[in-house]
């Protein structure tokens, strides 16, 4: 039987400007996007007469998403997100999947911070750190 899977290639990372109605850009030279998802956190609910712990589940948490880009210092898109930084503000993000249909997760994020390592004979590439906040929708 044929897969239904898809390769990450042309996966998409849209930053929203906060605008009405809300534009999303695609942000510019993005090499790799880590683990992106969500996880419930558990409650423990044992008690006296519980012969062993006992849990609930608590309300989802957004990962903490790695985005490696070739950093473009002229870039609207990663002028945007370092400004977003500096400024504290929450963003909204689109990402898209190559898959056909094209399907897509929206979710806000802080961009928590950022480094830039610097090597003599490598791509300067910068990694935001993105902090997923609210729900995900599209799951």
């Amino acid at each position: 039987m044929a897969t239904s899977s898809f390769l990450g290639s042309l996966t998409l990372l849209q930053l929203g400007n906060g605008a009405s109605p809300e534009v999303f850009t695609t942000i510019a030279e993005v090499r790799s996007i880590g683990d992106f998802g969500q996880e419930n956190d558990l409650v423990e609910v044992t008690h006296f007469l519980s012969t062993a712990k006992e849990y609930i589940f608590g309300l989802a948490d957004g990962v903490e998403l790695p985005v490696v880009i070739n950093y473009i210092p002229s870039d609207a898109t990663h002028i945007a997100a370092l400004a977003a930084q500096a400024t504290r503000t929450t963003k909204n993000f689109k990402l898209k999947l190559s898959t056909s249909p094209i399907f897509t997760f929206s979710f806000a994020a802080l961009i928590k911070g950022w480094r830039l390592p610097l090597t003599p004979n490598d791509a300067g590439q910068m990694t935001l750190n993105l902090k997923l906040t609210g729900a995900i929708t599209g799951v």
